[in-house]
């Protein structure tokens, strides 16, 4: 949702500024893509911020055991303590499969990154100065 709105409010901002010359009427279509592009912009830094805050609290309640209580662990009241939980270790290969995917999912991630980072830079060098 955050990613949608920065992109939206990147391409309108873009239409506004490449579109300044049409500014004649209080409503027009260029005054409203820099209305909305700012709220857009200011929304979506607002939703991640809040995210952020979200992501980081919730793991400091899981590292503090906050969320270790008797309703998290129900298997502790049908099986006991002795034998509610299960060790898994994985082996080489799945180990192995694991970190092939995180490196793929990485490389994937930055080569988009890379590419909208590269179309920004050709976007501003055709704008006329």
């Amino acid at each position: 949702m955050v990613w949608v709105m920065l992109v939206l409010s990147s391409i309108l901002s873009h239409y506004a500024s490449s579109n300044q010359y049409r500014l004649e009427s209080p409503f027009s279509s260029v005054r409203l893509a820099k209305v909305l592009a700012n709220v857009l912009r200011w929304g979506g830094k607002l939703l991640a911020i809040i995210n952020a805050i979200g992501v980081i609290a919730s793991a400091m309640l899981q590292f503090t055991s906050i969320y270790d209580n008797c309703y998290c662990n129900s298997s502790v009241l049908g099986l006991g303590i002795d034998r509610a939980y299960l060790d898994i270790f994985p082996s080489v290969s799945q180990v192995d499969a694991i970190f092939r995917a995180w490196c793929g999912a990485f490389a994937l991630g930055s080569i988009t990154s890379l590419g909208y980072f590269f179309y920004i830079i050709l976007l501003t060098d055709l704008l006329p100065t």
